[in-house]
């Protein structure tokens, strides 16, 4: 091994882009006595680089010493190039993988935020109102809430002393529905001059 390694220091320098390969490969026949599938990079006689892949068995004198070896070398370089090809584009994929579930992990905490800080305010909002609620609930005077349409939405329980209608009875409902024919006009008669002047 130790002449054919001294043969190949040449070779080596000439022939592989990776120092060191040509005495890899020896050392490996010699050991196993055969390779199968040794890819190396190498120098074609332009000086352009290819990949080849070599199988060889190991050629032996009558003490078993390695004198040389018998196999074929096979140019892979477009599977080479296939290859590296396929991993950027892995590589690459991967990479926008990490990039997207950063982002959706920064969407889905801001909607956690967002949510949580809803809640709190919805939280808030209902106690405020149990509050004002029992507030409504106790004090002497009746306390009601319209919409933008005139319509009931909420009136303290007082309301019986007052009208004699439950609250239930009420809400939903417009006060002129409470209201008998000469009081409706009276209103209206009252009313409108009002609203006039005001949109003029």
């Amino acid at each position: 091994p130790e002449s054919l390694i001294e043969k190949s220091v040449n070779l080596n320098e000439k022939f592989y882009v990776t120092a060191g390969r040509r005495e890899e490969f020896i050392r490996l026949v010699n050991e196993r006595g055969q390779i199968s599938e040794f890819e190396s990079e190498i120098y074609r006689r332009d000086g352009a680089k290819i990949w080849i892949t070599e199988n060889a068995v190991a050629v032996r004198d009558e003490k078993n010493n390695l004198i040389g070896f018998q196999g074929t070398s096979i140019e892979i370089t477009d599977r080479k190039n296939a290859e590296a090809a396929l991993q950027k584009a892995r590589e690459q994929l991967e990479e926008k993988v990490a990039e997207r579930t950063a982002d959706l992990e920064q969407v889905n905490k801001s909607l956690r935020d967002e949510i949580t800080e809803r809640q709190r305010i919805s939280e808030d909002l209902l106690r405020s109102e149990e509050k004002f609620r029992t507030l409504v609930d106790v004090v002497s005077d009746c306390v009601w809430e319209v919409d933008e349409k005139g319509i009931y939405t909420y009136i303290s329980p007082k309301i019986v002393d007052v009208v004699g209608y439950e609250p239930e009875e009420m809400i939903g409902k417009k006060p002129y529905d409470f209201m008998g024919n000469d009081e409706r006009q009276r209103i209206r008669n009252y009313l409108f001059p009002i609203v006039a002047e005001r949109r003029h």
